[in-house]
């Protein structure tokens, strides 16, 4: 059961409400925004109202211990379970495949550079000995 006066909604299930409001759902744990799923949302719920003390769900005070602290961001952690999605897919716009084959290509490694760097004039001063 959610107090309408914390999440402001207007309309709630194709129903009016006003802040007055009881509202009656089943939510995963740590859904703060009452949106079925928890995510960056919920977390910006308990950001802004961290370190208050509340009993409101809808703030983030999630074990309802009527402090929102950092016993409420585990359970979010927790609930929000591990990411599938790829920073780098999400963030640059690359696609997959593109991804996958630039993680597949090879990167020399420093000490090779520096072997190189290093043999090179040995190579150089060998081959001027030896043109006539």
């Amino acid at each position: 059961m959610f107090d309408n006066a914390d999440l402001g909604l207007t309309t709630w299930g194709g129903q009016q409400v006003d802040t007055n409001s009881l509202l009656v759902t089943v939510v995963p744990i740590a859904d703060a925004t009452l949106d079925g799923k928890v995510d960056a949302h919920d977390f910006n719920a308990w950001y802004t109202h961290r370190m208050t003390d509340t009993y409101s769900y809808a703030a983030g005070d999630f074990n309802m211990d009527g402090v929102i602290d950092g016993l409420d961001f585990s359970i979010w952690e927790n609930a929000l379970g591990p990411s599938t999605a790829d920073p780098i897919v999400e963030n640059l716009g690359l696609d997959p495949t593109t991804l996958a084959a630039l993680r597949a290509a090879p990167v020399p490694e420093p000490a090779s550079l520096a072997l190189a760097l290093l043999t090179t004039p040995w190579l150089l001063r060998r081959r001027a000995r030896r043109t006539p």
